[in-house]
């Protein structure tokens, strides 16, 4: 809830809310001179009232207001809500910018706030010299904490309001590199008003850097590891590539960024991969070389084969055609091809969840699984809105695993659901057939990809069920089930042929045969 207001000279100041996981419903302000270039706020955030309490959902404030007080034009008065440790609170503000009064005087501006530049070139700031109430007389500007060595000079001074001058700073190669803060200040009969600026100064491209984590040759790194380095000598920013080829022609990742020596991609990198890294720094006097390049490689996630293991779908299936050997049985039993909801394609296979006591069934075909192929997945896209409760559910789905033709089902649990375990137990109130048994439940955004653990199966014929059972009170969307599949991991090539036996009668050569 923000509100806003602008003084008699054209200065604006804005109060608004905060909220987030990791800050409570707090009171802040920020605003901008007249003078400013659009589209900016240049106050440094102001911290009216920071709260202390949730309030139990983190919510904002309802009221605020923002106003200038009419006796001088200038003070802004600001009222909004926040939380304390108890109860909500009202918190009133005054804020002024400090060159604000009725009576006529000057404003100063300059820009850019910062800049850098590679010597020798100069550093040229803008001023402006802004007009209130008409004041007209003369403003004499002055600059100091240029770099020792360096000149600075105004195209124009004094300079009569409202009118500009630029500074310039320059002789920049007799400087030394650094960074330095100037101030400007402009004098006249109403007193001095002086402003910051930064200026960054390089003489040098800059260093390699030195690359420190992950470690060269590094194993398990998270998908989105911490990269660091050594600071490079008269870097500005750095650039950092990654890359899954040591000749950096397979790219994942270049970025260009601040002059932080750590830095975590904002992308997820590529499971169970060896990737490369390499950084180099830049400045106005170009880019720095590349740092010796290194490797590590992430970690291996819920459905990955090992390195050197090639994944082998044994069965995959996305229900575009039929049944295809699935079946459906039980009591209510609304399984059946739907086009509401799809992960892929047009088809996807649907169950409601009814308000009344159900127990509906989708087997899977015969599926044999190979032995020493491991690890053995069985994979699933699905999306559940399935009447959830405090700590468990209502309606629930489950999958169970049968290895002697449907005879007996055994329910696949923990820690065998690798990426997407059960919500907690179904009710043993209002009937539901799955009453007691961990299920899945709730209300996901979106699709689920859950990887079940299947190698306590390998070398035998099994088949998958879903199942889903619901009780007598209310009813929901359902469940929907999407894009099966059950993977191996090969270690053996899908072709290989080291010309060791003499016979090429498989080869062809572009003109026949070889």
């Amino acid at each position: 809830m923000a509100a806003i207001a602008m003084d008699v000279q054209g200065n604006i100041a804005l109060g608004y809310n905060v909220s987030s996981t990791s800050t409570y419903p707090s009171l802040r302000l920020t605003g901008r001179l007249a003078t400013d270039p659009p589209g900016t706020m240049s106050a440094t955030e102001v911290v009216i009232a920071a709260g202390s309490s949730p309030n139990g959902s983190n919510r904002y404030g309802d009221y605020s207001s923002m106003s200038v007080d009419p006796v001088d034009g200038c003070t802004f008065w600001f009222t909004g809500q926040f939380n304390t440790a108890t109860q909500w609170s009202t918190r009133i503000g005054a804020y002024k910018f400090p060159d604000c009064s009725r009576a006529p005087d000057f404003s100063l501006a300059v820009t850019p706030a910062a800049q850098a530049i590679c010597a020798p070139a100069s550093a040229p700031f803008a001023l402006e010299i802004g007009q209130q109430l008409g004041f007209a007389n003369g403003v004499t500007l002055a600059v100091t904490g240029n770099p020792a060595g360096t000149t600075a000079a105004f195209s124009v001074n004094p300079v009569v309001p409202p009118g500009s001058s630029v500074l310039t700073i320059g002789n920049t190669g007799a400087a030394s590199a650094g960074s330095y803060t100037l101030e400007v200040s402009g004098t006249s009969t109403t007193g001095t008003k002086t402003r910051q600026v930064a200026l960054d100064l390089f003489t040098l491209a800059p260093a390699a850097p030195a690359l420190t984590a992950p470690a060269p040759g590094a194993l398990d790194q998270p998908i989105r590891p911490t990269f660091t380095w050594s600071a490079a000598a008269q870097a500005e920013t750095y650039r950092i590539q990654i890359a899954t080829d040591p000749g950096f022609v397979s790219l994942v990742l270049d970025d260009q960024f601040g002059s932080a020596t750590t830095y975590v991609p904002a992308i997820d990198l590529a499971s169970n991969t060896t990737h490369y890294w390499r950084v180099a720094a830049t400045n106005p006097c170009g880019a720095g070389t590349w740092s010796t390049a290194s490797s590590f490689t992430t970690l291996m996630l819920p459905g990955d084969c090992p390195l050197g293991a090639q994944a082998v779908a044994v069965y995959s299936y996305g229900f575009e055609t039929g049944a295809s050997g699935w079946t459906s049985s039980g009591t209510g039993n609304s399984w059946a091809q739907s086009t509401a909801r799809v992960h892929s394609g047009n088809y996807s296979w649907h169950a409601n969840d009814p308000a009344s006591v159900s127990d509906q069934r989708l087997v899977s075909p015969p599926i044999a699984l190979p032995a020493g192929q491991g690890p053995l997945t069985f994979q699933f896209w699905n999306h559940q809105t399935l009447e959830d409760r405090t700590g468990g559910c209502y309606d629930g789905g489950i999958l169970e695993i049968s290895t002697n033709g449907g005879a007996t089902w055994t329910q696949i649990v923990a820690p065998a659901l690798l990426t997407d375990p059960y919500d907690g137990p179904v009710s043993t109130g209002y009937s539901n057939p799955l009453a007691g048994l961990a299920a899945w439940c709730g209300d996901p955004q979106d699709w689920l990809n859950s990887i079940v653990d299947v190698d306590a199966y390998a070398g035998q014929t099994v088949q998958f069920r879903f199942r889903l059972g619901s009780d007598t009170i209310a009813s929901r969307e359902g469940w929907y089930i999407d894009d099966v599949k059950v993977q191996a991991c090969s270690t053996a090539g899908i072709f290989s042929d080291g010309f060791e036996v003499g016979s090429i009668a498989s080869w062809a050569g572009a003109y026949g045969a070889l």
